[in-house]
């Protein structure tokens, strides 16, 4: 499957190579209560996906204070990155570092292994605090289900979508999404977020579905969800409550939703038309063929409304 979803650099300066946009293992959130997450819960998910990645995988790391890629060096080197990151958030008291990101990774570009953070201060804007969690394609999914249990338990979130993710390089936004966008007119189960863009509409409604979506409990208060619309999913699907919101689980496993091979994600569906009177109402545009065709929002609705999707224009 991995060579299905990668998409090499055209042309980067230098010994950085890092690829343009891939498919892997991820989960997006955005989160409450900005400060428990600097001062401590991010650092502590990060060591998490540390564990979980493979060893020796996240060999660069970047921070807004420093605009350039760094090696990590060795596992000792790591400790002292992950470290430092964490130090700087226990110091934070009530200060929040408005825009700051922290990026861990095994490539610059689209990441196959990564952990990334950015910080905002809710007291300058509307938007949210991000984080994105990134593992190989063939990894475990259970390593990414125990990200999502340990992510909803460790502080407040808005939602969250986790499955097969679309991971892009930002300095070729335009080209991978139009890539992305043509991969996903056969593989339906990919889940494709712009986090920063995104951010702005969390507090609005859900990013979408897929695998794992979490939905947390500041949605369920400002939309007025029922607890029974979170709850009662056919067989196959399970809802778990967290301390911070629910957790949905549609299926074992996550799917690519391979429309060729007729695997069209049944499971995915159900929790999509469940869920659909939350989404964003109106997401932002996606980049690439997406937002030149005005076609973010009817991919996000693909499971509700399959008709509109496989119609659009290729």
């Amino acid at each position: 499957m991995t060579t299905h979803f990668k998409l090499a650099p055209l042309e980067f300066p230098g010994d950085l190579h890092p690829t343009a946009a891939r498919v892997e293992l991820g989960l997006t959130l955005y989160l409450d209560d900005p400060g428990h997450w600097a001062r401590d819960a991010a650092p502590r998910l990060a060591a998490t996906l540390i564990e979980y990645a493979p060893a020796g995988a996240l060999k660069w790391f970047t921070t807004s204070t420093s605009g350039t890629w760094r090696r990590v060096g060795d596992a000792e080197g790591l400790r002292q990155v992950h470290e430092g990151f964490a130090t700087q958030g226990h110091r934070l008291g009530t200060h929040l570092r408005h825009g700051f990101y922290f990026q861990l990774a095994d490539d610059p570009g689209a990441p196959s292994s990564g952990f990334f953070y950015r910080e905002i201060d809710p007291s300058r804007t509307d938007r949210v605090s991000v984080l994105e969690l990134t593992l190989p394609i063939d990894s475990d999914p259970g390593l990414l289900f125990q990200l999502a249990m340990e992510a909803s338990a460790l502080g407040p979130f808005w939602s969250g979508v986790g499955g097969y993710a679309l991971r892009s390089n930002w300095q070729t936004r335009r080209v991978a999404m139009t890539h992305a966008y043509k991969w996903c007119g056969r593989w339906w189960g990919i889940d494709i977020q712009d986090p920063d863009e995104m951010a702005w509409f969390a507090r609005a409604g859900l990013p979408g579905t897929g695998w794992l979506t979490l939905v947390g409990a500041p949605l369920v208060a400002r939309l007025e969800i029922a607890p029974e619309q979170l709850q009662g999913w056919p067989e196959g699907i399970i809802a778990l409550p967290r301390p911070h919101g629910t957790l949905i689980r549609a299926g074992e496993a996550p799917t690519e939703g391979d429309l060729n091979r007729f695997a069209f994600p049944e499971a995915y569906a159900a929790v999509a038309r469940r869920l659909a009177p939350f989404f964003v109402p109106e997401p932002p545009e996606l980049w690439g063929l997406f937002g030149g065709r005005e076609q973010t929002a009817v991919w996000m609705r693909r499971l509700v409304d399959p008709e509109a999707w496989g119609a659009r224009e290729a």
